[in-house]
C-alpha cells in the first residue's frame, strides 16, 4: 500500500476526523456485521476501510515526497587508518620499484604497514560490535513500546509480483527439468554375478541386557549433575538400537 500524507499530530484536523471517525464506525461496522463476519475477516475490513477512509481525507505521498534513507558517515578513525595504509602502500611500491626492497627503509615502512593493519582490524571490530549493540537496543525498544507492530514490519512483510512468463511456458519449463527419461528402464544383473541367498535366520532386535554390556563398556562422569554415560568400546554384532534403561 502507499503511504498517506498524515498531518501533523498538532493539527486541529484530528479533532474533525475523530468526530466523523465516530458517526461512520458505529454505521458501518454495526452489530450486524460483527455478528456475519469472523474475527479476521473483521479485522481485514476494517483495515481496508480505515485505509480508504483516510487516503480520501489526505491522500497519498507522491513518491518524491518521500523521505531518504540517510547514507551513514564514514568513522572518522577507520578513515584515517587507511589513508595511512594506502600511504605506507605507496611508499613500499615506490621502493620496490626504485630497487630498496629488503633495505632498512622498506623494513620500516613494512613494520609501520602491519602496525597500522592490526589497529585497522581492532578499530573495525569494536566499531562494528557497538553498531550492532546499538541496533539490538533500539530494536528491543521498539519491541518493548508496540510488540504488535513490531512483529507485524518484522514478518508482515509480502513480496507481491506477477511473472513474466504464462502458465504454458512454466509447465514446459518445469516438466522437461524434473522430467527422469530411464524412469521404467529394468536393471538386470551382470553374467555371472549371483543373487545372495536369503537369511536363514530372524535378525535380533531385543535390547541387550546390562550383564552382556558390562563386559565390553566403559563409565565415565560427564557434566555437573555428575551423570553417568556407557560409552561402548567393541561391540560384537550389530550396536544399533542399543538403548538399555540404565
Amino acid at each position: 500500500m502507499d503511504k498517506i500524507a498524515f498531518p501533523s499530530t498538532s493539527d486541529p484536523v484530528w479533532k474533525d476526523v475523530n468526530e466523523e471517525l465516530t458517526v461512520a464506525l458505529p454505521l458501518v461496522f454495526s452489530q450486524k456485521v460483527f455478528n456475519r463476519l469472523s474475527t479476521t475477516a473483521l479485522q481485514r475490513k476494517f483495515e481496508e476501510w480505515l485505509y480508504e477512509f483516510f487516503k480520501e481525507k489526505f491522500g497519498l505521498i507522491s513518491h518524491g515526497e518521500l523521505k531518504q534513507k540517510r547514507a551513514p558517515r564514514p568513522h572518522k578513525g577507520l578513515e584515517r587508518l587507511r589513508q595511512e595504509k594506502k600511504r605506507c602502500r605507496l611508499a613500499r611500491k615506490a621502493l620496490h620499484k626504485a630497487g630498496l626492497a629488503n633495505s632498512p627503509q622498506d623494513k620500516a615502512i613494512t613494520v609501520q604497514w602491519r602496525e597500522l593493519m592490526k589497529q585497522h582490524n581492532r578499530l573495525r571490530l569494536s566499531v562494528n560490535k557497538n553498531r550492532h549493540e546499538r541496533e539490538r537496543i533500539s530494536a528491543q525498544r521498539r519491541f518493548r513500546s508496540d510488540p504488535h507492530g513490531f512483529a507485524a514490519n518484522l514478518f508482515g512483510s509480502q513480496m507481491t509480483g506477477s511473472p513474466a512468463f504464462s502458465e504454458n511456458e512454466a509447465l514446459e519449463f518445469f516438466s522437461r527439468t524434473y522430467r527422469d527419461e530411464g524412469r521404467d528402464h529394468i536393471y538386470d544383473p551382470l553374467p555371472g554375478l549371483e543373487r545372495p541367498p536369503l537369511p536363514k535366520h530372524v535378525f535380533n532386535c531385543r535390547c541387550p541386557h546390562f550383564a552382556e554390556l558390562a563386559p565390553e563398556a566403559q563409565w565415565c562422569r560427564t557434566g555437573p549433575e555428575q551423570s553417568f554415560i556407557c560409552a561402548v568400546q567393541e561391540m560384537p554384532g550389530h550396536s544399533e538400537g542399543i538403548t538399555p534403561d540404565l
